[in-house]
């Protein structure tokens, strides 16, 4: 919890038109990683250079990660970001995916997520985040899970 405004910060600057990014930073904090941060079934891994958190990676079984707790946090919301959501169409594929497709869906036990991998721009291209996903892999190794996944927007040319 202590390293989430770092990890809001980054968020923000790497995925700029995200709508989540579009609703602020206090909304990323207190509704969003905060509560993902004080999860079981979430785990942070961090990059760390004199103290700065230089990029993160969330990793989490699919089927617990969903954003209920977005729908909890909803009223810290002010009118305009509920519009932003409203007319999001990224928001309409996050509320069904949240209604329909979690309840549905039950993925094997040895089965994770990488959810969001992100590196501040100035530390970017020193392998920053080959190093977070190689950590991450090895822990998932460690405890005998079988698959990761990890998805990315279409157009994220940096990711790809």
């Amino acid at each position: 919890p202590e390293d989430v405004p770092s990890i809001v910060d980054i968020h923000c600057r790497v995925f700029p038109q995200d709508l989540s990014t579009m609703l602020g930073k206090r909304f990323l904090s207190r509704a969003f990683y905060l509560p993902l941060s004080k999860s079981k079934n979430n785990h942070f891994y961090l990059s760390e250079k004199n103290g700065q958190v230089l990029g993160f990676l969330l990793i989490s079984n699919a089927e617990n990660f969903h954003f209920s707790h977005f729908f909890l946090h909803a009223p810290i919301l002010t009118a305009s970001q509920l519009l932003k959501c409203l007319l999001c169409p990224s928001m309409f594929k996050m509320l069904f995916g949240t209604l329909f497709a979690i309840k549905k869906y039950k993925a094997p036990d040895s089965y994770q997520e990488i959810q969001f991998i992100a590196v501040h721009p100035e530390a970017q291209g020193q392998k920053t985040g080959s190093a977070l996903i190689t950590r991450a892999l090895k822990d998932l190794q460690k405890q005998d899970i079988k698959t990761c996944v990890v998805k990315t927007s279409a157009g994220d040319e940096n990711a790809l």
